[in-house]
C-alpha cells in the first residue's frame, strides 16, 4: 500500500485511528492488526515528509477524548474518575469553562496527560 493522495491518506488516518483502539502493547509484534498499523504508519509517515505535510497538534479535549476511548469510559464515569460534577465536565468538554488548576492537576494523575498537553 503506497498513499499517493489526499484522499487515501485520509482513509489512512482514519484506519489507524480505528487500530489504535483494538490494539495494545501486550499485543505480539506478529499480531494482524499490530503489523497492518505498523504498514500504515509507515506509509503515512513517509507521505508527510515527502509533502512537506504538518501535522496539527490534537486539542486538550481531542487527547481526553482520546483517552476515554482508550479506557473504555464514557464522560459521566470520567467526571466521577476526575472528581468533578458532570455537568462541570461537560461544560469544559463542549468550550463553555475554562481550565482550573485542580482540574489540570486531576487530568494529569487519572488520565496521564501530561502537563506540556495540558498547558497548550
Amino acid at each position: 500500500m503506497i498513499i499517493e493522495t489526499e484522499k487515501q491518506y485520509s482513509v489512512a488516518l482514519e484506519k489507524m485511528e480505528e487500530l489504535l483502539l483494538v490494539t495494545n502493547d501486550s499485543m505480539k509484534s506478529d499480531h494482524p492488526d499490530v503489523l497492518l498499523l505498523n504498514m500504515i504508519a509507515d506509509q503515512i509517515d513517509l507521505y508527510e515528509k515527502e509533502n512537506n505535510h504538518k501535522v496539527a497538534e490534537p486539542s486538550l479535549i481531542e487527547y481526553i477524548e482520546y483517552k476515554l476511548a482508550a479506557l473504555n469510559i464514557n464522560r459521566k464515569e470520567a467526571s466521577n474518575l476526575l472528581g468533578v460534577s458532570a455537568s462541570r465536565f461537560s461544560d469544559f468538554m463542549n468550550g463553555k469553562k475554562k481550565l482550573t488548576i485542580t482540574f489540570a492537576k486531576s487530568l494529569h494523575s487519572k488520565l496521564g496527560i501530561s502537563y506540556e498537553i495540558i498547558m497548550q
